[in-house]
């Protein structure tokens, strides 16, 4: 709120705003002798005064969290303090602010005007504060720390947010179905989920976001433009935030332990998702068909399964994905990129999730345990699809004869037969068969390899089978 110098000369030295006197410091030899073109800055929350425009907006931000006053997309609401000060308004969008200077850096949401540049990535920005806390990811300056974890920040503002992971506060509550936050842009960003509202949208595909930041991560997609680097390996990041998460793959670092049973993570978003394994939480449910899931974007990668929906497109080959991430990891395959590499054995591998299953073989971890037995798996997946023997789940159903299968390779497979595909030949006689582990054992009558051993009369035989049917002479068991 925006005083005149001479209004500060109440009685006793107090402001009045909303009836109440509110205690100050100011004196009268600092108001410069009554000087009309003196103004300073009054913060109605804890009633401290600031003399320019600049400490007074670092204070709401850093104090306050009220990101939204400085970006001005709420304007302030508190009442004027003089009765004849009708304020300023906008001529674009009609909103109504007390002074001027608030209404100059809201205009420049209409403008996109960016006066304030970062000197070391020429970054602009269109009001000062924000320039402020961005300088301190160049420097590294973080003079905000939790008393908790002793987790450092370099705005105060996500100290304050950040703090609310150890209260369990969530001050901010949603009036529609009154799902509580811990920020408030949260909640705002939360709203549009019911009102279906997604104003942030791309120029050149169409695509458009309930929220900023997934919109300037995902035009990156289009742009290449990875401006976070790591100083370990020079790889390149949309966000800071996901660059100090992949930090920690080189310092090992894993700061986030679940509660049940002492695993721990890189990132608070893997932990919350590990969690569900043991919860059994599904918390994402799909509209069309009910099926749901633990993780949002497997629900919205299954959404496009219904709609067949694949709008990200290699610009090398002809494929195309439902999801981004699948099209970035496939550009490595034209590239030969293999960015994550096994510090035991030197192994490359395209994704991240494939060089933790390859570690697994190092160390022979098997943290996926069977509910029904004392089965362990490396994988989750094989633990699914080991589970559906227990359960007689098949899930996968030819949609020629109805047959069920657990596995969708194992339909994939019984499909060709309907087909009389046999796309796997025989170079010596051109026999055709529906799949290789087919091929591989009739290689074996070229070869006259007999790799299956009898144990009791060393007789050997080229498929698995066909032991198990000799086993039958010794046991004197009937087919």
């Amino acid at each position: 709120m925006l005083l005149h110098g001479t209004e500060l000369l109440l009685s006793q030295e107090a402001a009045e705003v909303d009836g109440k006197i509110h205690r100050h410091e100011i004196k009268n030899e600092d108001i410069k002798n009554n000087d009309e073109s003196f103004q300073i800055y009054f913060c109605v929350v804890c009633n401290k005064f600031f003399e320019t425009t600049e400490t007074f907006e670092v204070h709401n931000f850093e104090t306050h969290h009220h990101q939204e006053l400085i970006n001005n997309d709420i304007p302030i609401k508190q009442e004027q303090i003089r009765e004849n000060d009708t304020g300023f308004d906008c001529k674009t969008c009609g909103k109504h602010f007390a002074n001027r200077s608030q209404l100059n850096r809201h205009e420049r949401q209409h403008t996109g005007e960016k006066p304030y540049k970062c000197k070391v990535c020429s970054k602009c920005f269109s009001v000062k504060v924000n320039l402020i806390a961005h300088s301190r990811t160049h420097t590294g300056e973080k003079p905000y720390k939790c008393k908790v974890c002793n987790k450092c920040f370099n705005v105060k503002a996500n100290l304050i947010s950040h703090s609310r992971i150890h209260t369990g506060e969530r001050p901010y509550k949603c009036k529609v179905c009154s799902k509580c936050f811990s920020v408030k842009s949260n909640l705002t960003s939360h709203s549009r989920t019911h009102t279906g509202e997604k104003r942030y949208k791309c120029d050149l595909c169409n695509k458009s976001y309930t929220r900023k930041q997934p919109l300037i991560i995902h035009n990156s997609i289009h742009t290449g433009e990875m401006p976070y680097k790591c100083d370990i390996c020079g790889k390149g990041f949309t966000k800071t935030a996901h660059m100090n998460i992949h930090r920690r793959t080189h310092t090992g670092e894993k700061p986030y332990k679940c509660n049940m049973c002492d695993k721990r993570f890189h990132c608070a978003n893997n932990l919350k998702i590990h969690s569900s394994v043991h919860t059994g939480e599904k918390p994402y449910e799909c509209h069309l068909c009910e099926k749901r899931y633990s993780r949002r974007h497997h629900l919205a990668s299954h959404i496009k399964s219904h709609t067949g929906e694949r709008p990200y497109k290699c610009d090398q080959c002809e494929k195309s994905y439902s999801y981004g991430q699948l099209l970035i990891i496939h550009r490595r395959t034209h590239a030969e990129e293999k960015p994550y590499k096994c510090n035991l054995c030197d192994k490359s591998f395209i994704r991240n999730y494939s060089l933790t299953l390859h570690k697994r073989t190092h160390t022979e971890e098997k943290p996926c345990k069977c509910n029904f037995c004392d089965k362990e798996f490396s994988r989750r997946e094989l633990l699914i699809m080991h589970e559906r023997t227990h359960t007689g789940e098949q899930p996968y159903k030819c949609n020629v004869c109805g047959k069920g299968f657990n596995r969708r390779q194992n339909l994939t497979n019984h499909s060709k037969t309907h087909k009389g595909e046999k796309a796997y030949k025989c170079k010596l006689c051109d026999k055709g068969f529906t799949r290789k582990k087919y091929l591989v054992a009739h290689d074996r009558t070229h070869t006259g390899e007999k790799r299956y051993k009898c144990d009791l009369c060393d007789k050997g035989f080229t498929r698995k089978r066909s032991l198990e049917v000799h086993n039958r002479t010794h046991t004197k068991e009937t087919s």
